[in-house]
């Protein structure tokens, strides 16, 4: 197997290996995932894809500092205009979701960093980056209400109620914070 991907093109041999590392980060093999998205680094130098496989490797080791440093680091190769919606190069994490997952994971990063406002900061960008996905509202949402700001929470639960793709855990939320 390894020949006949070191002899695929160059498009779909780099997504090739970024779903390869995805796969082993999904499957819980963080250190295997963790080397894969750094030889994938090494050979697609301006890919974001790596660093979105490392945030999503070092955050779930709760290595935070280095999860926000990779959180970063995709943002800036992502920050390409050719980028986004419509992309049609090598690159496999560049869409508005892939971003919108990112800003999600640099926001609880900041938040377990104990950087609260920054982290509303990130949960709002997410959230304005996708606004199907409920995982930066829920998490904005009890971050909020954790600091006491309700009225605030009230708001942006309402707003995931109206536009997030998933809406069952938002309406739960909603229901329990009722006076």
């Amino acid at each position: 197997l390894a020949g006949q991907v070191n002899r695929l093109d160059d498009t779909y041999r780099s997504r090739y290996l970024s779903l390869y590392a995805l796969g082993l980060a999904h499957t819980n093999r963080l250190i295997d995932a963790e080397d894969a998205a750094e030889k994938l680094s090494s050979e697609y130098p301006g890919s974001p894809d790596p660093w979105f496989v490392l945030t999503f490797v070092h955050i779930s080791m709760r290595e935070h500092d280095r999860a926000i440093a990779s959180a970063e680091k995709y943002l800036h190769l992502h920050s390409d205009s050719k980028m986004g919606e419509g992309y049609t190069g090598p690159y496999y994490c560049v869409s508005n979701q892939h971003r919108s997952q990112v800003l999600n994971m640099l926001a609880a990063s900041y938040k377990e960093s104990g950087r609260m406002e920054e982290a509303v900061s990130f949960y709002r960008q997410s959230i304005d980056a996708d606004s199907g996905n409920h995982l930066p509202y829920l998490n904005l949402a009890a971050l909020l209400l954790s600091s006491g700001r309700r009225s605030e929470a009230d708001l942006v639960i309402r707003s995931g109620v109206k536009q997030a793709r998933q809406v069952q855990e938002l309406r739960m939320m909603l229901h329990s914070t009722k006076d």
